[in-house]
C-alpha cells in the first residue's frame, strides 16, 4: 500500500495593504470650500428677509429687515453643534474659512449696533461676552493719576 503524503502549505507571501479606518463619524461639512459656499447662501438667506407691517387700513407692507449673522443661527443652518465648530476649527484646512467667518459675523454685528438694527444693549452685552470688547480703557500716567477714556472699541482692556 502505497502512502499518500501531502504537501505542505505554504505560508502565502500576499503583502497585505494597509487600510486605515478613520475613526468617528464622516464630516458634516466635506471642504473648506463647501463651508465657504453654505457660508455664502447663509448670508444671502439673512440678507433677503422681511417682515410685514401693518399699515393704516389693513394694507400690509413688505419691508426689508437683514437678520444679524450670527454663528449660532450658521451652526443651525449647518446642522451641526457648537462642539462640531470647534473641531473644524482644529484642522488646518478651514482655519481661514473659519477666521474669515467670525471677523463677518463680527463686522455685521458691529454694523448692526452702528445702524440700530435690533437691539443694541443685545448686540453691546454680546460683544462684551463673546469678543472680550470693554467700554473703558484705563491709562496709567507714571505720574500718579489715573485717566479713564470711553473708547468702546475692540481690543479695549483695563490696565
Amino acid at each position: 500500500m502505497a502512502k499518500t503524503t501531502k504537501a505542505a502549505k505554504k505560508p502565502t507571501t500576499r503583502k497585505k495593504t494597509a487600510t486605515v479606518k478613520k475613526a468617528g463619524r464622516p464630516l458634516a461639512i466635506e471642504t473648506p470650500e463647501a463651508l465657504t459656499d453654505n457660508w455664502e447662501r447663509f448670508k444671502e438667506h439673512c440678507d433677503k428677509k422681511h417682515f410685514e407691517y401693518v399699515a393704516s387700513a389693513g394694507k400690509k407692507i413688505a419691508l426689508p429687515k437683514r437678520l444679524v449673522y450670527t454663528l449660532e443661527r450658521f451652526m443651525v443652518w449647518l446642522r451641526i453643534s457648537r462642539e462640531t465648530w470647534s473641531n473644524y476649527k482644529e484642522r488646518p484646512p478651514y482655519l481661514d474659512a473659519i477666521k474669515r467667518i467670525e471677523e463677518e459675523v463680527f463686522a455685521r454685528k458691529k454694523e448692526a449696533m452702528i445702524n440700530a438694527e435690533g437691539s443694541t444693549a443685545g448686540l453691546i452685552f454680546d460683544m462684551k461676552a463673546n469678543y472680550g470688547i470693554n467700554e473703558k480703557t484705563v491709562i496709567q500716567h507714571e505720574g500718579g493719576f489715573d485717566i479713564t477714556m470711553d473708547l468702546g472699541g475692540p481690543g479695549s482692556e483695563s490696565k
